[in-house]
């Protein structure tokens, strides 16, 4: 394909991309940010102290080896310059899967992305870019069923990258099993995928089962060091209610409003998730590979962000943090056969939300 005729086809994603970095980034500095604090904002600094004394203390085992090493090797504005080309080809690949399925949302899809949380997240020097659009390739592979071998390699990659990536490694797993059963691929296709998949995978609890002597210590840190509690599905949402709708915390109406708000956010999301594997399972009379492994790890995904909430007394929000829903990649290609009408009604109410919550993110008022 002609140079022309590449910038003709993903037009929309070039526009978007430039008008979601810009306009982030200007609320950024807007927000009386320093452009030097794109490598130090929250949760930057401490991965930039992973990758200069590597894991010194057992909290910093809570966050994965990718970034730190990215950050040791190319420091933190080379990780700012991969995180925006993992976001721009995060938009190329959904336009790519909205055309496997042939949908007529693709350009809305693309706006609701380009202005969601991974969005303006991957403007700082977090996960959310890298993990997304590795976790979206491996899908696209899958998809595709091409190439296992790199499939394998991208997914051990994205849980080198977070531990949620092994949400997508089960269930792609899932995918490929019940296709060599329907003899849609080899088994030797599920071996290639997964020996290096696996491999990769295993790096990081083997490096702290050999520096902590605890293999699972990045688990464990999140209820010693990070004001965790264990909890499930029922008590979350429980939980989740008694903060939007009592009046029992002793926080101020500011910080408490933030909090409500974000247990709305999450809960909407939860409910839409539930939703669109409904939805999906519905319209299939012999539910596919693909469609298995997406609401696979939607509900997967509600599982496991329930499995662990803030005490709700000390630091709330008690539900897992939004930003982690949406960076799960079905929650945007799943709408590819939704209602146009109400798809441009998400994107507005979409944008509307990332617009204050961003604001309110980089003027340092809320970590969540």
């Amino acid at each position: 394909m002609k140079k022309d005729n590449i910038f003709k086809k993903y037009s929309d994603v070039i526009l978007l991309f430039l008008i979601s970095r810009i306009g982030f980034l200007l609320i950024f500095l807007l927000a009386g940010n320093p452009f030097s604090l794109l490598t130090d904002f929250f949760d930057s600094h401490l991965y930039t102290q992973i990758a200069n004394e590597g894991y010194s203390q057992q909290y910093l085992t809570a966050f994965f080896p990718m970034i730190p090493l990215i950050i040791r090797f190319f420091t933190g504005y080379g990780l700012l310059v991969i995180n925006q080309v993992c976001f721009f080809f995060s938009m190329v690949l959904i336009k790519k899967v909205m055309e496997e399925y042939k949908s007529e949302n693709s350009q809305t899809v693309l706006f609701i992305f380009s202005f969601s949380p991974v969005a303006y997240f991957s403007l700082i020097c977090y996960t959310e870019s890298i993990f997304f659009f590795l976790t979206l390739f491996a899908f696209y592979l899958f998809m595709k069923n091409k190439y296992p071998w790199l499939m394998g390699i991208i997914i051990g990659l994205s849980v080198f990258t977070r531990n949620t990536g092994s949400i997508v490694f089960f269930a792609i797993f899932a995918g490929m099993v019940i296709r060599w059963f329907r003899k849609e691929n080899r088994f030797l296709d599920i071996i290639l995928a997964y020996v290096p998949a696996t491999l990769i995978s295993v790096l990081y609890p083997i490096y702290l089962q050999i520096h902590f002597g605890n293999w699972k210590i990045f688990v464990d840190c999140q209820f010693s060091n990070w004001l965790k509690v264990r909890s499930n599905v029922i008590n979350t949402y429980l939980t989740s209610f008694k903060m939007i709708f009592t009046d029992t915390y002793e926080f101020d109406i500011y910080t408490l409003t933030l909090f409500r708000i974000n247990e709305l956010l999450t809960l909407f999301i939860s409910l839409f998730f539930i939703f669109l594997c409904i939805k999906e399972f519905k319209k299939l009379k012999k539910p596919d590979a693909v469609s298995v492994v997406s609401v696979l790890i939607l509900l997967m995904s509600i599982i496991i962000f329930s499995s662990t909430i803030h005490d709700p007394n000390t630091s709330a929000p008690t539900r897992s943090f939004y930003r982690y829903y949406m960076g799960m990649f079905p929650a945007f290609t799943m709408l590819y056969d939704l209602n146009p009408k109400f798809i441009t009604f998400l994107a507005i109410v979409s944008a509307l939300s990332s617009f204050v919550i961003s604001v309110v993110f980089f003027k340092a008022s809320y970590f969540y």
